[in-house]
């Protein structure tokens, strides 16, 4: 118990001493977790379509995440970064569309197609229906760009999901909001996040920019109005991150603690924090335990296994097509 107390504290100390990087940390785990649920649940789809299921990928999906600092040669400063094993236009060489067969696929979070339409005043069946009719007959590529969406938004919805727990949390502790923030806009809706982000073109990321180019040209083949892809997408993302907060937040305090975690070290995070979660020990008394969890299961595990530095890996030309994420 010493040990452990010890291992933390001086992990815990590390993780202070980066608190400036949180904000980032947060961010790639919101990535790194939307690819860790596409790897090991796929993307079922609400009603009787079916499953977008990956195959012959590694179980996290994740080559590496982390959130040391690069510059590339052109100068572009890069906070963070998380790659894949896959790159993402070989991704429909691995999906599987998997018809239902009436059964519900368990909890996990769904595809909402009823929300998808083309745009206002095309085709004959508005609502939806030529939507609908696409998404059944569909191959893979409609989902699988789904998917991509959701994982390169996963980084603004990780921080969108924390700032809506910390007014959660506020609310319980003051009837007053936090300085400068409205309690009761929260973060809003998917179309309202969307919009938000759409209009401030000056703080719009490679990511939002490279899931505007896939939606369009979705769009110029399904007929789904573009930002009726964004917010499904978004919205996948969000009750992906949702469900599984307790991995976001404990990938955060490993890459607070590491700064850099490897495919192979998240399975094993993974596998730990549900035995974790299982367990009736003293850490559930903390609010925050995920956060304390990944910390000292990093300062503990990660030194057995050197994490691949981002200097040494291969820097892809078309960052956002590989997987990239700033």
């Amino acid at each position: 118990m010493r040990r452990l107390l010890a291992v933390g504290g001086v992990a815990g100390g590390l993780a202070a001493f980066r608190a400036l990087d949180a904000p980032t940390a947060y961010h790639e785990a919101g990535h790194t977790i939307v690819a860790l649920h596409l790897a090991q649940d796929g993307m079922p789809c609400a009603g009787s379509h079916g499953k977008l299921q990956l195959s012959g990928v590694s179980p996290t999906l994740l080559k590496f995440t982390t959130i040391t600092p690069r510059t590339t040669e052109k100068g572009v400063v890069y906070l963070g970064e998380t790659k894949l094993t896959t790159r993402w236009r070989h991704m429909r060489h691995h999906a599987e569309w998997i018809p239902s067969d009436g059964q519900r696929h368990s909890d996990s979070p769904r595809l909402l197609c009823a929300a998808l339409h083309p745009p206002a005043g095309e085709g004959e069946e508005g609502g939806g229906g030529v939507a609908a009719r696409c998404l059944a007959n569909v191959t893979q590529q409609t989902p699988v760009d789904i998917a991509r969406i959701a994982y390169l938004l996963g980084g603004r919805v990780a921080e969108d999901v924390l700032w809506e727990r910390s007014v959660a949390r506020w609310t319980a502790w003051s009837r007053a909001p936090p300085a400068g923030r409205a309690l009761s806009s929260g973060c809003g809706s998917a179309s309202e996040r969307i919009a938000a982000l759409v209009a401030s073109s000056g703080c719009a990321s490679g990511d939002l920019r490279k899931s505007q180019q896939i939606a369009e040209a979705q769009a110029a083949v399904t007929g789904v109005a573009p930002t009726a892809l964004l917010e499904v997408a978004y919205d996948f993302s969000h009750s992906v991150l949702h469900q599984r907060w307790s991995h976001v937040k404990a990938l955060t305090g490993a890459l607070l603690a590491r700064g850099t975690i490897d495919g192979a070290q998240l399975e094993a995070l993974d596998q730990r924090l549900h035995v974790a979660q299982d367990a009736k020990d003293w850490m559930h008394i903390i609010a925050d335990w995920p956060l304390l969890f990944g910390v000292i299961w990093a300062a503990l595990e990660c030194p057995k296994r050197r994490a691949p530095s981002p200097s040494c890996c291969e820097v892809p030309g078309d960052l956002a097509s590989l997987g990239k994420s700033a």
